[in-house]
This record gives C-alpha cells, structure tokens and sequence, in this order.
C-alpha cells in the first residue's frame, strides 16, 4: 500500500499543471461552502436566539392547553419554586416566568389591542433585546407596579411619551372585565411594526394583579439555553424535572414560534441546493481530471498487466490519486475559508450598507445586521468530509476502467 502511494503521490505531479488547478477549483469552491454556509447559520441562530430572547426562551413550560387556546386561566401552578429548581440544571442560562395576556390599551388618542407581558425586569434587562433597545425613557425597574414600557408605534399611534398615562382593558382568570391606570416608563423599538405595535411589558406582580392571578404563578416559564445544539438531550431533562405532573407540557422553540421554524427549513434548503451546485461543479472538474488521467496511461497500465502486474494495485493507486488531490485542496481551501469565517465569528460582519436602517427583520424578529458566522468544528468537518467522499465515490467510475483494458489492442 505504501508502494501505490508513493506512485500515486508522483502521478498526479506528472501533469503539475492540470493538478494545480483541479486543487484550485477545489480550494475556491471549498472556500465559498464554507462562508456561505457558517454566515447562513449565522443569520439562523442569529433569528431563533432573538426571537426566542425577545418571548419566553429556547424552551417554554406551560399548561398542557395553553397552545390550543391561550387564556390567562390556564396557568402553571408554583411557578416560582419551579422555575427556580430548572435554573439548577446545566444547559440553562436563565429561567424567566412570563404572565402573557391579551387586552386593550386606551388612550384620549383611541384604544388598540395589545398583547400583555407580565415579566421580571432584572431578567429582562439581562435576556431580551426588547430591554436593550429603549429609545425614550428607561426599562422596567423591580419596584415599577404601575409603570409599563411599550413599543414606537403603539406610542405614535396611541400619542404617548414616557410619564403619560394610558389604561388598560382586559378580562382577568376569571372572565371578569377589569381596567388598569398605568404610566409609560419607557418606549423601545425594535423594528417590527407587529411588536413595536402591540407589545407591553410590566411587572411581574402588576400583571398577577391585572389578571387576578395567585401569587407564585405564571402562564409560562420561559428557558433560555447556554447552547442551542444541545436542544434534542435537554428536553428529556427538563420532562424529568417536571416529575410527571401531566398538566404541563414541554414546547422547544419549533413550537413557540412556527414561522421561524419555517423560515429555518426554507433557509436551510436553499443553501444546500447552492451548496449541491458547487459540489456538482467541484466533482466534475475531479472527475475530469481522473478520467483524463487515466485514458493518457491506457498504454501504460496495460503494460504493467501484461507483465504480470495486479490490477488491484493499479486501482489502488487511481484511488489514492483522487484522495490526494482531494486532501491538498480540502486542506488549502479548508485552512483559507475556516480563518475567514473563524475571523468574523468572533468580530462579526457588518452588513449595515446593505440593509437599509441597519436591521432587517425576519419571520417577524428583528435581526440586527452585524452577523456572527456559526463556526464549529462539527461544521467544518461536516463540509469537508462532504467534498472527500464525493471525490472518492467519484473516484470509482475511471478506476472501473483500468482493469477493462484491451491488453492485446493497446499493446498492438
């Protein structure tokens, strides 16, 4: 084996010139697989993190009829004590208790519906965008019971600014009509109309009260993860802490928010398509250069037989002629295009003059524009194993041909 590997290393040296630039088709496209796909899974984590920060979490824990109908009615019971045991395991980063109503808000400029988030502001300010992007006044504070914070367009349309008034219409747990005076603390945006426009958040306590919930409850507990790729093992733990209360049911963020689910699918696929193309394109300069390769040595192969030579060895060696150009193109373009994309995970890349008020929103989160490309050693050895098996697998049709020589007829 060693033999054939030597000869093979000389072999594709034998035409320098023709092996140079099938390694370079494979460095170049390489290179551009390995951009497009950690920046594409950039801009996916980028969405579900937001949008998963911006509502409950990664993970949700709610009453099993909470999805089928939403009602404030259908809380979870010791919300608190439990939130508090589910903050102990590994993988969680916070655990937020969430008290999410409907209502209608009602100023002198006229009233519109708005969706009511009950929160704890010290989580808020540590978790979610929304708290970060505060444009007029400032964010919730834990002794805020009559302040609320709500979005730019709900406050042009609604003519609010921060220390005016508004009130609050809303049927509580028990389908009794109440009103609330609040003031508006603070004003955020985040560049969706659809939450910028309905969006209120209060104090967790506020909105108990508001919805004549018991102390210690919730609708939801939101869990934000440490590390979304460990998703699939999580879930069973958080079941587990649950100790079997059939009343709850776990929700992973596919669940909670459906069009970003969709829009990672439709994503997901585009780019694979796009990488199919280039990986089409980066085979058939391979195969090309094989087949070349060995219709060129059909004398010289069929020499070595006649000898008495084993055609094994001669596949062998066409064998080791693909994985070795293979290698040195995988191991250039794979050195070139990981220092790009390891140089923008960790510095971003500003996309701002592309995007027209720095921010872009998807499936209805706001993604900003900086983008911070996903790269993992999981993720580089996915696309380079990818382009060395194919290569070898392609590496199979002109080695099919080398022990179907006409000996006699070549020879002749």
């Amino acid at each position: 084996m060693g033999q054939q590997l030597r000869l093979a290393w000389r072999s594709i040296w034998r035409q320098g010139r023709r092996t140079a630039i099938t390694v370079f088709v494979i460095t170049f496209g390489l290179i551009l697989i390995i951009i497009l796909t950690t920046l594409e899974e950039g801009v996916i984590r980028s969405v579900i993190d937001s949008g998963a920060r911006l509502q409950a979490g990664h993970v949700t824990i709610e009453h099993e009829d909470y999805r089928l109908a939403p009602s404030v009615s259908l809380s979870v019971p010791d919300a608190e004590n439990l939130a508090a045991e589910l903050s102990g395991l590994p993988q969680v980063q916070t655990a937020k208790l969430i008290v999410s109503g409907e209502g209608v808000a009602r100023s002198g400029a006229g009233a519109f519906g708005v969706l009511i988030a009950g929160v704890v502001p010290e989580l808020e300010r540590e978790t979610s965008p929304l708290a970060e992007n505060i444009v007029e006044g400032e964010y919730l504070a834990p002794d805020d019971p009559k302040r609320i914070v709500i979005g730019t367009v709900l406050a042009e349309r609604l003519r609010l600014k921060p220390g005016k008034k508004l009130v609050i219409a809303t049927n509580d747990a028990d389908g009794e009509l109440v009103e609330r005076l609040y003031r508006v603390k603070g004003i955020f945006r985040t560049g969706t109309d659809e939450v910028d426009g309905a969006l209120i958040h209060m104090q967790l306590d506020a909105a108990r009260d508001l919805f004549n919930l018991p102390d210690g409850s919730a609708t939801q507990i939101g869990l934000v993860m440490k590390n979304l790729d460990r998703l699939a093992s999580f879930l069973p733990l958080v079941e587990k802490s649950l100790g079997g209360n059939s009343d709850l049911a776990v929700h992973p963020w596919q669940t909670i928010m459906p069009g970003v689910a969709g829009y990672v699918v439709v994503e997901r696929t585009s780019y694979l398509i796009m990488e199919g193309f280039l990986i089409a394109m980066v085979s058939f300069t391979i195969l090309n250069t094989l087949l070349m390769s060995v219709t060129e040595r059909k004398k010289e192969f069929a020499t070595i037989l006649a000898l008495g030579g084993r055609g094994s060895n001669l596949r062998l060696q066409v064998f080791f002629e693909a994985g070795l150009i293979a290698i040195l193109g995988i191991l250039i373009g794979g050195v070139l295009g990981g220092a790009v994309a390891y140089y923008y995970s960790v510095n971003g890349l500003d996309l701002a003059t592309f995007v027209p008020g720095g921010e872009v929103e998807i499936s209805g989160i706001s993604v900003d524009s900086t983008i911070y490309p996903m790269f993992t050693a999981r993720l580089m050895s996915l696309i380079c194993g990818s382009i060395l098996v194919v290569t070898l697998v392609l590496s199979l049709i002109p080695i099919s041909r080398v022990t179907r020589l006409s000996i006699a007829n070549l020879l002749r």
